[in-house]
């Protein structure tokens, strides 16, 4: 594979895709890191799965890319709640009422203004404001044990039982599981129906199509220099050893990235209440809220998973 196969500004076609007009995005440091189309696209569920079948032989994993102002949008909530069909959430629960009220109060948080003075809304951000670190080095994501890391955070993270004395809400949220990490959620092996997964695809609302070079999606983010968990945890090797785990186990590949959130969509997600309740164990420590809902309890997030195979994380 090139060192970096990063398409040229402009029109492209991969294999049998065609895409609109697009550019290559610069960080704030090094060479470019993804190709990004200049507009949205109708059917970019498709598009990417096409581009992924792709992925091999071009060296291009294809995303979504989403912006800030994507993040927590009635059109996001709209879209979570049509791919959580039968999950229990509609516009009367409770969930959906407090996420959207919560994320109203973000809907004006204004401009960024970069070290230059210039202006970017949050439309732009951060594909077309370039808020991309450097790219970081791989090379040792192989021998990272982010089975153990997830054991950590859930110990950094699980109400005390002081905490669950003082307040059912804590004991609730990580029920049925307690202080203890109760481990990694086994490999699924049984692959969803091909027409599950297009369904899926074709609820997701139009985006950006990008492009980047790496050997596989779940080291995409180092691989760019993403940084929209860096007030949570810093850095984009960790999440990516958790990303290989789950690409592994359930098939679960890059499907969107945001300015602090990302999608995936998993092939072979958990079919079973014990292997789903595991894996919301995993989900639930891997970053501030999941399902595109503002979810934080275990059972809410076990709901999620059992009812549509996109999964979405969201860094505070």
């Amino acid at each position: 594979m090139p060192a970096n196969p990063l398409p040229g500004d402009g029109a492209l076609r991969v294999g049998q895709v065609s895409l609109p007009a697009g550019r290559r995005i610069a960080g704030r440091y090094g060479p470019p890191i993804a190709w990004v189309t200049d507009g949205p696209v109708e059917d970019p569920g498709l598009i990417w799965s096409e581009l992924s079948a792709e992925s091999a032989a071009t060296g291009l994993v294809p995303f979504l890319a989403a912006t800030l102002e994507d993040e927590g949008s009635r059109a996001q909530i709209t879209e979570s709640l049509a791919l959580a069909a039968g999950a229990g959430f509609d516009s009367d629960h409770e969930d959906y009422e407090d996420y959207e009220d919560y994320r109203r109060g973000d809907a004006d948080a204004g401009d960024y203004d970069d070290e230059d003075g210039g202006r970017f809304g949050e439309r732009a951000r951060p594909w077309d404001s370039g808020e991309f670190g450097g790219p970081e080095d791989i090379s040792g994501l192989g021998d990272m044990d982010s089975a153990a890391a997830q054991a950590a955070s859930w110990e950094r993270q699980a109400p005390t039982e002081e905490d669950m004395a003082e307040d059912d809400y804590w004991r609730e949220m990580i029920a049925p599981f307690s202080q203890r990490f109760p481990g990694l959620a086994p490999t699924e092996r049984q692959a969803l129906p091909s027409g599950e997964i297009e369904r899926a695809l074709r609820q997701l609302r139009p985006a950006r199509i990008g492009l980047a070079a790496a050997g596989r999606p779940a080291d995409v983010l180092p691989l760019i220099g993403w940084e929209g968990n860096a007030n949570w945890r810093g850095g984009a090797l960790p999440l990516a050893s958790v990303l290989r785990s789950w690409e592994d186990r359930f098939g679960a590949r890059l499907l969107r990235i945001g300015f602090a959130q990302i999608s995936l969509l998993a092939a072979r997600p958990p079919r079973h209440l014990e292997s789903a309740q595991l894996l919301a164990a995993e989900h639930l420590v891997f970053c501030n809220e999941c399902g595109g809902l503002g979810l934080r309890e275990i059972s809410s997030i076990t709901r999620s998973l059992m009812a549509s195979p996109v999964w979405t994380f969201w860094w505070d």
